[in-house]
């Protein structure tokens, strides 16, 4: 409200704070008092955060994991925030959900490049596409990131790229392109990002998704766009809202603490925007929110935990290239919710404690454990699909259309736009097709 305030009357924040005290102001928020509670008193514990086999905290709070947690409606509500783990040391104090402007690793996949690449039909939910490194130019953001490994050529000025989480180049193998989603397979989400083109990719997530620290020198490249590797990063609160476009049919709202702020007069001075834009089609909206289904419900989901009784979820996981902050989206069909650990400094998280085991809870679970208080899990809720999906099954060793002439020996159910939809399948089933055609 102060910001809105100091850029209504083009006054210093600090003149506009001490406005807003003294004037008589009447705010009226989107908070959702019970849920805020709720959030507050979950974070102040660190332990909600923390696993269980840290025996005793650190003595040194700058080597305290430290997290966000965001919770927003369909329409840019922000209902709950939490904005750091322990007790709160006082009013308008540091808030790491709307102020820390980090890394958001993998979370970007689905929303600046597999959901962009669906609404310009430049992929298909099937299509599949080599998990294998490609060759890229050293100054795209990586001067200080390669390894021997990556074999630098000198004559051509490039390097292999990307890794993959497990510390591999790929394995050859061809994967389709929910299944990239679900792993969160570098290699392909780069090749992805060579059919939208880097320039697509950054102007979406700054001019219809509300992204606005990113570097448009530094940032316009593939480890930014692909990997989530940004420069400066995004706030926890920007994040959340992005993800809105795959819950609510493709539309981006502005997120808002406050609904309007009424003067002293009786006159409205501030108001929220209630006017959404259009980010991605809707029937893109559902493909991606389909392929995040699988986070969830595959059983080598990285986002399993994060099951809710009889609500359904959708999500996925982030990490950051530098391991310095992991990351979680969460979506039901009522809200959209984000949380974040990282330290303060930005420093690596360490994967285990001198016990052996990982010092932070995992964050699916976290997610579970914050949302289950939240929703009312006695009333079976799922998404709304769009109806001109198409639902068809496609062959298990092509990513094409089966049919009853094609004989495909496995097969799963896929969701295509009318406008972009798989061949059918005519093909030997033997895995040659893709070493063929590519």
């Amino acid at each position: 409200i102060v910001t809105d305030l100091a850029d209504l009357f083009d006054i210093s924040y600090s003149a506009a704070w001490e406005k807003f005290c003294s004037g008589g102001y009447t705010a009226y928020l989107n908070m959702d008092i019970d849920m805020q509670e709720k959030l507050s008193k979950k974070f102040e514990d660190p332990y909600t955060c923390l696993s269980e086999y840290n025996a005793s905290l650190p003595s040194d709070s700058d080597d305290l994991i430290q997290g966000a947690f965001v919770i927003m409606d369909y329409r840019g509500n922000v209902k709950a925030v939490a904005g750091g783990i322990g007790e709160k040391p006082g009013d308008n104090c540091f808030n790491r959900a709307t102020q820390t402007v980090s890394a958001i690793g993998s979370t970007i996949k689905p929303i600046g490049n597999y959901s962009l690449a669906i609404d310009m039909d430049k992929i298909t939910y099937s299509t599949f596409m080599k998990d294998k490194a490609g060759r890229v130019f050293v100054g795209y953001g990586l001067e200080d990131e390669y390894s021997p490994d990556q074999e630098y050529d000198e004559e051509t000025g490039t390097i292999n790229w990307p890794k993959n989480y497990e510390n591999n180049f790929g394995t050859g193998d061809y994967f389709p392109a929910w299944y990239a989603v679900q792993k969160s397979t570098n290699t392909i989400a780069a090749r992805t990002m060579s059919k939208i083109g880097l320039a697509n990719s950054f102007n979406h997530l700054v001019n219809k998704l509300g992204f606005s620290h990113l570097d448009s020198t530094n940032d316009m490249a593939y480890a930014p766009l692909a990997t989530g590797a940004l420069t400066n990063g995004a706030t926890l609160v920007e994040l959340t809202a992005a993800f809105q476009i795959m819950g609510n049919g493709g539309m981006y709202y502005k997120p808002y603490f406050y609904s309007k702020v009424v003067d002293s007069n009786g006159k409205t001075v501030l108001e929220q925007d209630t006017n959404g834009k259009r980010a991605i089609a809707e029937d893109s909206a559902w493909i991606t929110n389909r392929m995040m289904k699988k986070v969830i419900d595959d059983p080598y989901g990285t986002g399993q935990y994060a099951k809710l009784d009889n609500i359904e979820v959708v999500g996925k996981t982030g990490t950051a290239n530098d391991e310095s902050n992991l990351l979680f989206a969460g979506l039901t069909p009522q809200y959209v919710a984000c949380y974040r650990i990282a330290h303060d400094d930005n420093h690596e998280i360490a994967t285990k404690n001198e016990a052996g085991y990982a010092g932070w809870r995992t964050l699916a679970k976290v997610w579970h454990d914050v949302m289950i208080d939240m929703v009312d899990t006695s009333v079976e809720q799922s998404f709304v699909p769009d109806s001109d999906v198409l639902v068809l099954n496609y062959c298990n060793e092509t990513g094409l259309l089966a049919t009853s002439a094609s004989k495909c020996p496995e097969t799963t159910v896929g969701y295509y736009r009318q406008s972009n939809y798989p061949a059918s399948c005519d093909s030997k089933h033997d895995g040659t097709y893709w070493a063929e055609h590519d």
